[in-house]
């Protein structure tokens, strides 16, 4: 009797190893995940930052240009491209 209930603690043992294995390999796998995850993020981030970056210095060039033009008395035929501008509103334009 007492040799079986010691057989069925280390069968019962053994199998919590292998449980507590398996959960270690699972939760190893998942910080690995994350982590490829967070510089994933990070990497995005940067990205975004720069295209913001150039997108703000895009406008900035085309705020400039359109300065330029309306300081020179330049400005857009009616016949080219069908756009028009206004004085007070340099940087709208209305495509008709």
């Amino acid at each position: 009797m007492i040799a079986g209930e010691v057989e069925d603690y280390k069968a019962q043992l053994e199998q919590l190893e292998r449980n507590y294995k398996q959960q270690a390999n699972e939760l190893s796998e998942t910080n690995d995940r994350v982590n490829e995850l967070s510089a994933q993020n990070s990497s995005l981030n940067a990205h975004k930052k720069r295209l913001e970056t150039t997108v703000q210095q895009m406008q900035s060039d085309l705020d400039s240009q359109v300065r330029n033009t309306f300081s020179h008395g330049l400005c857009f035929p009616m016949g080219a491209g069908n756009y028009r501008h206004t004085q007070k509103t340099y940087s709208l334009f209305v495509r008709e």
